[in-house]
């Protein structure tokens, strides 16, 4: 009989402490969570040049040892994400945003490491295009001339300006030739890129994506 109970204790004991240890380990594996928006979906293309991001973790932020995020990508960045707050219990949230990133691939991993030895990963892959404009639709009419905008409503501008007359240049103005109707705003890389190899004349030209446009006042063009 006190065989059987020894037994019948030592199979408790056991048994006690892998329940315990498997409750140990289910508190040490946090999950993080991507609030879209502002976070682009998986796979999801971006049609301008910056990228938003929110998550959520199932933890307090006393818990919190580190909260890493790393842009992978031809413009990367790594460091720490934003810093967390309490987003009722036991949940914190955190972000982080990223600007002038170049046409490709990326991938964002946040790194979360407790204070209890926990940790969690959470990757969220997308891509930066903003080649979506049509020649002619963009609206440059606000832009005085000469101007040389890096950004407009319709997106940011991806080009390198050649000289004092790259930007806004006016038809009939400092846009000789003809080329459009009078009054005509011409977006281009500048008349001093005639000096570049291999450029035979000015090119009346511009880009709110890799490929050059032109655009003109009130959409007409």
């Amino acid at each position: 009989m006190k065989h059987t109970l020894r037994r019948l204790c030592a199979g408790l004991v056991v048994i006690g402490a892998v329940g315990m240890l498997a409750a140990v380990a289910a508190a040490a594996s946090p999950t993080i969570t991507f609030v879209s928006p502002p976070s682009p979906a998986e796979g999801a293309t971006l049609t301008t040049s910056s990228a938003d991001f929110d998550f959520t973790y199932d933890r307090q932020v006393k818990a919190t040892r580190s909260l890493t995020c790393v842009l992978a990508g031809p413009t990367p960045s790594s460091g720490p994400c934003d810093t967390p707050v309490a987003a009722g219990q036991p949940t914190s949230s955190s972000g982080a945003s990223y600007s002038g990133l170049a046409n490709s691939d990326y991938t964002l991993t946040v790194t979360l490491r407790l204070t209890d030895g926990g940790t969690a990963t959470a990757v969220r892959n997308f891509s930066v295009n903003p080649s979506t404009c049509v020649a002619g639709s963009e609206d440059f009419s606000g832009f005085a001339e000469f101007d040389q905008p890096a950004t407009f409503a319709g997106g940011t501008i991806d080009i390198t300006f050649w000289g004092t007359l790259g930007g806004i240049l006016v038809q009939g103005s400092t846009w000789p030739g003809g080329t459009f109707a009078a009054g005509t705003r011409v977006f281009t890389h500048g008349i001093d890129e005639l000096s570049r190899p291999g450029s035979t004349s000015p090119s009346p030209s511009a880009a709110c994506s890799s490929t050059p446009r032109r655009f003109s006042p009130g959409r007409s063009h």
